[in-house]
């Protein structure tokens, strides 16, 4: 059975999203934020996050970034569920191997197909495109400085 780690700072978002999943038969845990997240994961990574972007204390970029810094992303997969996604965020998230976005509001199927979809994908092929797209963005910021 999958564990899957709900984080959004709207306690009715949380609930609809972790009742779905729970019929569905995942296990599911929630937190409000990227911190209260992290402290989660520190005791089991799970097997997919479903992350909203704007959140207060830490938000999903940042915890992102955390995910990375602590090593722990190669060890899961995300789905961005967010009323924020347009064009740049798309992008961004796929920066961050995220390759699932769901946007705000949602049909629960449609959230069931996304959450499907990632526990499909291979976590560690999306964490090497993370690194290959780091290491192209360290190259032409290399090749930037040297045309400047």
């Amino acid at each position: 059975m999958p564990r899957i780690l709900v984080v959004d700072d709207e306690p009715m978002i949380r609930r609809l999203i972790s009742a779905t999943l729970l019929d569905e038969g995942h296990e599911v845990v929630g937190a409000g934020n990227g911190r209260e997240a992290l402290v989660l994961i520190a005791e089991e990574v799970p097997d997919l996050i479903v992350l909203d972007l704007a959140m207060p204390e830490m938000d999903g970029w940042r915890f992102l970034e955390e995910l990375y810094a602590r090593g722990l992303r190669k060890q899961t997969r995300v789905v961005i569920v967010s009323g924020n996604l347009d064009r740049d965020a798309r992008r961004r998230g796929q920066g961050q191997a995220v390759s699932h976005f769901l946007d705000k509001p949602f049909e629960p199927e449609a959230l069931v197909t996304m959450v499907n979809e990632a526990l499909a994908t291979d976590a560690d092929a999306l964490a090497v495109q993370h690194d290959r797209s780091n290491e192209l963005m360290k190259l032409i910021d290399k090749v930037d400085r040297v045309l400047s």
